[in-house]
Formats: C-alpha cells, structure tokens, sequence
C-alpha cells in the first residue's frame, strides 16, 4: 500500500484563523480599503454604498451599455469571437480587432469625443453617444 506524504501546511487554516479572531480582523472593511485603494480615483463615486451611481436612473438598456462601456466588457467583436458567437473579431471600420474600447475611443465611424470620465460621470454627452450608437454592446 502507497504512502501518501503531504507537506506541512506553512500556514495552518486554524492558525490563522485564530490569529484573525485574536486582532478582531473585519474582513468586510478590509475588502472596501483594498478595493477603494485600488480602483481609479474617477471610480471613487461609485463606490459609495449609500447613493446610486450616476446614470443609475437611465433606462435598463443604456444602464446595461453605459457599464460595459465603464468596465470595457461588452458584446463587441473580439468578445463575440472569444465566447464562439462569431468567427470574425474584426471592426467594420477596417480595424483588425473591435473592441469595446475601440468602438468607444478609437474607431472612425462611431468613436465618443469625449474622456472616460463622461461615462463615469454619466454626463448628458455621453448618454447621448450611447442612445446614438448603431451596435449593441
């Protein structure tokens, strides 16, 4: 019969899960600091658990756009190519690659004049970009 040999765990669970309990560790506040110091000074008025974004009031359908545009997660081509919804990654433009950031800064026919921080700020600029924008991301 085979011996199974482990190594010794350098950090024991029940270790540190006492060392946690002994220094009153609040995992929850510890998260928010970490997500907070990390995310982008622009991001900060989203992050306020006790008031709605901006654009939170926007119908579903331009909410929906307005944070893939925030997250540049979207149904773009390089996305839809990647999840086998396409086999084409190109932009229509003639861009090898559409993303979401290209269709909203980079691309000819439908890039947005303005910065990032209009979709963060949710300004009337932006929102109305996104009414005007011929692909659904």
């Amino acid at each position: 019969m085979p011996v199974h040999r482990r190594l010794k765990s350098r950090s024991p669970p029940l270790v540190t899960a006492k060392r946690l309990l002994e220094e009153a560790y609040d995992g929850i506040a510890a998260w928010k600091r970490g997500w907070i110091d990390s995310a982008l000074t622009a991001w900060h008025p989203l992050l306020d658990p006790n008031s709605p974004p901006p654009g939170f009031q926007l119908p579903r359908k331009l909410w929906v756009t307005l944070n893939r545009v925030r997250t540049g997660h979207g149904r773009c081509g390089a996305n839809l190519t990647k999840w086998g919804f396409s086999t084409n990654p190109a932009c229509d433009c003639g861009a090898s690659l559409q993303t979401t950031e290209h269709i909203t800064f980079d691309c000819p026919s439908r890039a947005f004049g303005g910065t990032r921080e209009d979709f963060l700020r949710a300004t009337p600029e932006a929102v109305l970009w996104l009414e005007q924008l011929d692909v659904r991301l």
